[in-house]
């Protein structure tokens, strides 16, 4: 173990250096969010200032990458307390907020660290990277479960990286670690001398950070790596971590020959990962050999380049790509856009790959040129998986990619209820119900919904859900069009429902178009739903089996004059309050309440005003 006063020394010049020289060496700040959540209890006493040193490192690195940070977080955590995560956008002040920690609490080992790192996700934006120093695993039971926060984390597009200064942990003794990491090639450093871990594990990402393989677990003891170096490529590095015994690498670039010397460098070894790293790599096909004693050992390979791609999860719909809001669901087909970040890139395939380096599928890609992206349909797999690219740039040098951020699949279907909400506009200050049905092929749980659209949400039922496992449970959001809406425009409803304790998600999109002006027709009850949905057409078994439909016809400027049913029928039967036909309507409202059979498949209303302008409403299974 290093000396702890020497360290603190060592640690006391660096912020001093920094403190002078920072404001003008720091490039421009408009890169992601630099966050650290540190483990402040009495067991973090004999490393707490040499992780203060190690932050500053951090610290003085990523003010002059490419893109400094925007804003530096400090999220300190003890037992019983974490946060709050606070930002600073002077480092300085960053620093001299990290100095000021001092150890305390604790006792009973394990600490609110998936507490801590939910509040700095909170507070970081988006693709920031959150560096953990810890001891201990997480408190039982927390207040957040890893898989919500995994599913926060992903949406986000952070990341987490944990170092445990403690020499008797392991992965398997902190799962909830592991998940959180999972897809974002994290490094559990365990070397309890805080002083020898280089530099370079704790570079904070920047924008130019890509990601070309893995990470992917070997079956074999000894492998060889096949990678595609572009043109654009400043930089490779390979991450090997293994548990027992690292293995070693060599690397073979395209025109190299025996007499050069080697091109990759170990730039840093700790207990369970080594680092080697090729500056200024030649473009073309690069193999790496890795030596291993067993199979077991996991290999990443990162890098530095401009170029890179962005992609969105959604469906294919005749208005266009609709993007997903939430996860998708296991077992649904649904497309990935696909767009790289660089002029005349081509991309020739795509694969889902999972955690453990399995491909789950390489759906076929296809450009559209109106949008300048690629498009791939694909059946969304049951387990965590990574998306990966390969084609050709500008100059035709073959480039592969895998995106940071792993697509965790729902266990949440979230569907429309066929019936029970009618399809036709609604006029300004009507409302219209939103039918829908919750599936929840995972763990029981209760739900959350978040309605957002720019229409008023007039009611809500049921209040709250709580779905068990493999049940279906159905509700309704009616929504009210506001007053001020123009005409043949149109109204978008995003409906999204989420179970904190799980993480599981799923949204469901609706568009209203809003009503020309002439007579309106709204249905305010129907119950066909919920009476009929597993009813067949058998005239036996449908025909005691009956619905309610209540309507409302209205036409404020010119008054209705005939309003009609019409049965939208197999062989039912369907009547209601009002005769077949009323002519010669007055009023300028009017309700009637219709019943029907399950033999119906449902009901049309028509009005017709003063001026011969018609409307209609239906319910409909």
């Amino acid at each position: 173990m290093a000396d702890i006063k020497s360290l603190f020394i060592a640690g006391f010049l660096l912020w001093a250096t920094i403190g002078r020289n920072l404001a003008k060496e720091c490039t421009e700040a408009n890169g992601r969010d630099l966050v650290i959540a540190i483990d402040t209890t009495g067991s973090m006493h004999n490393t707490l200032e040499a992780v203060k040193a190690k932050c500053a490192e951090l610290v003085e690195i990523a003010c002059v990458t490419p893109s400094s940070p925007r804003r530096y977080i400090l999220t300190p955590f003890d037992d019983p307390d974490w946060g709050p995560a606070i930002p600073y956008t002077d480092p300085r002040q960053f620093l001299q907020a990290l100095d000021a920690l001092t150890p305390e609490g604790g006792g009973d080992d394990p600490e609110r660290c998936l507490e801590a790192v939910d509040a700095a996700s909170d507070e970081a934006g988006e693709g920031a990277v959150i560096h953990v120093f810890t001891d201990n695993p997480t408190k039982k039971p927390s207040n957040i479960s890893a898989s919500a926060l995994r599913a926060k984390l992903n949406k986000r597009q952070q990341a987490v990286r944990f170092t445990i200064p403690n020499p008797s942990i392991r992965e398997s003794d902190v799962p909830d670690y592991v998940l959180l990491t999972v897809g974002d090639g994290a490094l559990y450093i365990t070397e309890p001398d805080m002083a020898s871990i280089q530099t370079a594990l704790f570079e904070i990402d920047n924008q130019d950070t890509v990601i070309l393989q893995g990470p992917e677990k070997s079956d074999t003891a000894s492998k060889i790596i096949t990678v595609a170096v572009d043109a654009g490529m400043r930089m490779i590095e390979l991450v090997l971590t293994d548990d027992r015994h690292l293995p070693s690498a060599n690397f073979n670039p395209p025109t190299r020959s025996r007499t050069d010397p080697p091109v990759a460098q170990v730039v840093a070894t700790t207990v369970n990962t080594k680092v080697y790293r090729v500056l200024n790599p030649v473009p073309g096909e690069w193999t790496i050999s890795v030596q291993g004693t067993a199979p077991g050992w996991e290999a990443k390979i990162n890098g530095q380049s401009t170029l890179d791609f962005i992609y969105a999860m959604g469906q294919m719909t005749s208005s266009g790509f609709l993007t997903h809001h939430g996860s998708s669901s296991s077992g649904d087909i649904a497309t990935i856009q696909l767009t790289p970040s660089c002029d005349r890139c081509v991309v020739n395939s795509v694969s889902l790959i999972g955690s453990d380096g399995v491909v789950f599928g390489r759906p076929l890609v296809s450009f559209h040129p109106a949008t300048k992206a690629y498009y791939a349909n694909f059946t969304v797999p049951s387990e965590l998986f990574l998306v990966q690219i390969r084609g050709r740039d500008k100059e035709g040098n073959v480039f592969e990619r895998v995106h940071r951020t792993a697509v965790l699949p729902s266990s949440l279907r979230l569907e429309a209820t066929r019936g029970g909400e009618s399809p036709e506009p609604v006029a300004p200050g009507d409302s219209r119900r939103i039918s829908y049905t919750i599936v929840n092929h995972g763990n029981s749980a209760t739900f959350e919904r978040t309605i957002s659209g720019n229409a008023h949400v007039a009611a809500v039922s049921p209040s709250s859900v709580h779905v068990s496992t493999g049940e279906r449970v159905t509700g309704y959001v009616e929504v009210i069009v506001p007053r001020t809406a123009v005409p043949g425009s149109t109204i978008e409803i995003l409906l999204l429902i989420s179970a904190p304790a799980t993480g599981a998600t799923s949204s469901l999109r609706k568009v209203i178009t809003v009503a020309d002006s002439g007579p309106t027709c709204k249905v305010t009850f129907s119950n066909l739903a919920e009476v009929c949905w597993n009813v067949g057409r058998d005239p036996v078994a449908c025909r005691d089996q009956r619905y309610r439909v209540q309507v409302t016809f209205a036409d404020q400027e010119m008054g209705l004059r005939t309003i009609r049913l019409v049965r939208d029928h197999w062989v039912g039967l369907a009547t209601w309050s009002l005769p077949n036909d009323v002519a010669h309507i007055s009023s300028e409202t009017v309700s009637g309440i219709a019943t029907g059979n399950c033999c119906t498949k449902g009901m049309k209303f028509v009005a017709t005003n003063a001026k011969g302008e018609t409307t209609e409403c239906s319910v409909r299974r």
